[in-house]
């Protein structure tokens, strides 16, 4: 039976909905339509692949790749898109809003001409960003100033391109007549760039140095940047936004390794609640807006993701998240998290539960039943989307070693009963199953050293360590002779 408080969430959600302007229906619900030409078409392409963002990269991105393109040369793409967006491709780039309906014209892997309800905007702002002189900021130069220069000496150099930019925009605005709507994606797209590079160098002298992002100290005035309220309210994705957000989401995260540890604490010693308000506050005290909503629901999308509905129930506040777009995307996933759930039968895996209690010498209590056999220890999580591509590897493993005295036993962290449980349903997943608790995670976490899952790690059949650090489930072959030299 559900529990109450997961009834009254999903009835908010259909009822925020069902209640939303007709705009913001229409939003939701009007199709999208790209077709397009190939001039002198050869035959090259046999498909033609765009990447849509209705969010963020790693909210709602899809990337359609089977999309035929006919023997005249011509294609056809109907999809829905929440928000005005960058739709990227190998030909290039359009701008399209939702409901748009698009021709492209294309010729030697370049679109050169757009016609439709977005053309005119499309054809200036190709024109326009060719103009941008990207060469003089190139790979190269750009390697060079993240690595040599320092914060604020950066931060001028970026400021000069955006400058140089703006001069050129407004030369072009002189010179031809534009829209409000080309005036704003234009400042968008130079906007987001520069603000895309401050917040790339920070993680790439962070690595270069070898030290946590939190622990990169950066003077405030670096951060200026963030007093800019397009920064917030921009609702055009363009490429460069899209890439912006997705790090500044991580960064607001990461930004003080103080807080980082706290959390990991909170989380650790399963005080769930306190690890919970100190990261909403992280989103409450390094952001605004629009994007604030949009934070919280990439926030609560990754819970319902990896179908942590009890998560969702306790912890979402109709009130955080008042756009209707965005409640759309938590209304489905949560319908697909609660029929994901619904299948627990789990026959080709052996849930183990008797080490619940066990709160020391965890490594020994875990593989004490399986003394005589080698083991194969796979550390994972459901929300892990690296570990769950491992596991069709890790069933021909399996698979491979069913006759011989090899225990592949997975140690799942970091997530519910229920999720952990439906993914080994839903997944088909086989083998020895343990859920750890925070606790004996942490100690297994310190022992193996593992910085971050997927992890393996190898014990004999005398239960000595053999591997650490072992070779992953898809590098078949080395696993196998791995494995096989602690058979004899």
């Amino acid at each position: 039976m559900a529990k109450p408080e997961s009834v009254i969430i999903f009835i908010f959600l259909i009822i925020l909905l069902g209640c939303s302007s007709s705009s913001d229906s229409s939003e939701d619900e009007v199709r999208t339509i790209i077709v397009g030409e190939f001039v002198d078409y050869d035959g090259f392409y046999e498909k033609a692949e765009f990447t849509f963002r209705d969010v963020l990269n790693e909210l709602k991105n899809h990337t359609a790749t089977d999309i035929p393109i006919e023997d005249d040369g011509s294609f056809r793409i109907e999809t829905i898109i929440r928000f005005p967006q960058e739709i990227t491709s190998k030909f290039g780039s359009i701008y399209c809003y939702p409901g748009d309906s698009l021709k492209l014209t294309i010729k030697y892997s370049n679109i050169i001409d757009v016609q439709g309800t977005s053309g005119e905007l499309n054809n200036m702002l190709h024109e326009f960003i060719k103009e941008l002189p990207r060469y003089t900021y190139g790979a190269k130069e750009f390697k060079d100033s993240i690595y040599e220069l320092s914060p604020l000496a950066y931060r001028e150099h970026l400021d000069k391109r955006e400058e140089e930019y703006f001069k050129i925009f407004k030369s072009y605005k002189t010179e031809n007549i534009t829209s409000p709507q080309f005036d704003l994606w234009a400042t968008n797209i130079l906007k987001s760039e520069t603000w895309y590079d401050l917040i790339l160098y920070i993680y790439v002298k962070a690595y270069g140095k070898g030290i946590q992002v939190g622990d990169f100290k950066l003077p405030i005035s670096y951060f200026s940047f963030l007093d800019d309220k397009d920064l917030w309210d921009f609702r055009l994705f363009s490429d460069y936004r899209t890439q912006f957000l997705e790090a500044y989401y991580q960064y607001t995260f990461m930004n003080s390794t103080e807080l980082v540890e706290k959390v990991q604490g909170y989380f650790d010693q399963q005080d769930t609640t306190s690890g919970v308000e100190l990261q909403m506050d992280m989103i409450d005290e390094n952001t605004e807006g629009f994007v604030k909503e949009l934070f919280y629901t990439k926030y609560f999308y990754s819970y319902l993701k990896v179908k942590d509905i009890g998560f969702f129930d306790k912890y979402f506040n109709p009130a955080l998240i008042r756009n209707t777009s965005f409640n759309a995307i938590l209304s489905e996933e949560y319908k697909t998290a609660h029929q994901y759930l619904q299948t627990l039968n789990t026959p080709g895996a052996n849930i183990v539960t008797s080490f619940a209690n066990i709160d020391s010498d965890v490594l020994k209590s875990i593989i004490e039943p399986y003394q005589g056999k080698v083991i194969y220890m796979d550390f994972w999580a459901p929300w892990c989307s690296p570990c769950m591509r491992e596991m069709e590897y890790s069933k021909q493993n399996q698979e491979y070693f069913k006759n011989e005295d090899v225990i592949f036993l997975f140690l799942a962290s970091n997530c519910n009963e229920d999720s952990w449980k439906a993914t080994i349903a839903n997944e088909g997943l086989t083998g020895e199953h343990l859920l750890l608790k925070g606790n004996q995670y942490s100690e297994l976490r310190e022992f193996f050293g593992i910085g971050g899952i997927p992890h393996y790690a190898i014990i004999d059949k005398e239960g000595n360590i053999v591997s650490k650090d072992a070779p992953r489930p898809h590098t078949v072959e080395l696993l196998k002779k791995e494995l096989n030299r602690l058979l004899f």
